[in-house]
């Protein structure tokens, strides 16, 4: 017969340590490489350094957010002019 001491029951994991797909996707390596990701893709898509480099920064600090909106745009494909 197995006894559990009184203190050893606590779960393996607690709440706070339970994987989060939110804190993935904002963790220090992933934002850094959506912020390589995006500047390409705004450098690629406009050619203008300003623009690279605002969607780098978006990229950095809103990945959740930019990475999809810049697959939806084609991910380093022109921007379609004007007619």
């Amino acid at each position: 017969m197995y006894l559990v001491p009184m203190g050893d029951t606590a779960p393996a994991t607690s709440p706070s340590q339970a994987f989060s797909l939110r804190d993935a996707i904002n963790s220090e390596p992933v934002s850094t490489a959506s912020a390589i990701l995006l500047t390409y893709h705004g450098y690629a898509r406009t050619g203008s350094l300003f623009w690279a480099l605002v969607w780098g920064a978006l990229g950095k600090w809103k990945p959740m957010y930019t990475v999809p909106v810049a697959v939806a745009q084609g991910l380093g494909q022109k921007k379609a002019c004007p007619p």
